[in-house]
């Protein structure tokens, strides 16, 4: 096996410690310290220091007033933030789109469009709403009906119908998404 760089060290705890938060197996505001990470991993600390700063940047940790850190965990609500920002920059990149090209993947057909835009400014802001979470989530709950009604959205896009297209953004994509999500934190 290749010895890994700390680089590689630190964004692979990084993944770690975002899927056990994602998937809610550590708690919103538990503890967690760099000592506890680093033994569970059989690492030294310094990159789990490294990945604990990636994830406090990322907002999905915070640092306490006694050095340790606190889970800032995914709930209904933040969840549900995450995505009215995706939709809310999907939109605001359909207003300076020069192409699209839809995909039939969840994630690409989002990240097509975020990415169409010829500014690179929003198309900067855009992208950072498909990181965390949101990716998790496509990941984890793939679904039929909402590439369908992605696919119907895109041949809005193309007509030029940006309006209509948002209108389903905000309204029934966001409502299959929010029919998910109380599923899930129902749990």
């Amino acid at each position: 096996m290749e010895k890994l760089s700390n680089a590689t060290t630190k964004e692979a705890i990084a993944q770690q410690l975002r899927e056990l938060i994602f998937s809610r197996q550590l708690d919103d505001g538990q503890e967690i310290t760099q000592n506890e990470v680093a033994d569970s991993l059989c690492l030294s600390r310094m990159p789990v220091r490294e990945a604990f700063l990636v994830l406090t940047e990322e907002g999905l940790l915070t640092r306490l007033a006694n050095r340790h850190i606190a889970v800032n965990g995914i709930n209904h609500d933040r969840a549900l933030v995450y995505f009215r920002h995706l939709i809310m920059c999907d939109c605001m990149a359909m207003d300076y789109m020069k192409t699209h090209n839809g995909s039939s993947d969840e994630r690409s057909w989002h990240e097509a469009l975020l990415s169409s835009s010829g500014d690179p400014l929003i198309k900067a802001v855009c992208s950072s709403s498909l990181k965390g979470y949101t990716s998790y989530f496509f990941e984890k709950h793939r679904s039929p009906d909402r590439s369908a009604l992605l696919k119907k959205i895109s041949l809005l896009i193309d007509e030029g119908k940006k309006a209509e297209a948002a209108l389903l953004l905000q309204g029934e994509y966001l409502q299959m998404i929010t029919s998910v999500l109380e599923v899930e934190f129902a749990q």
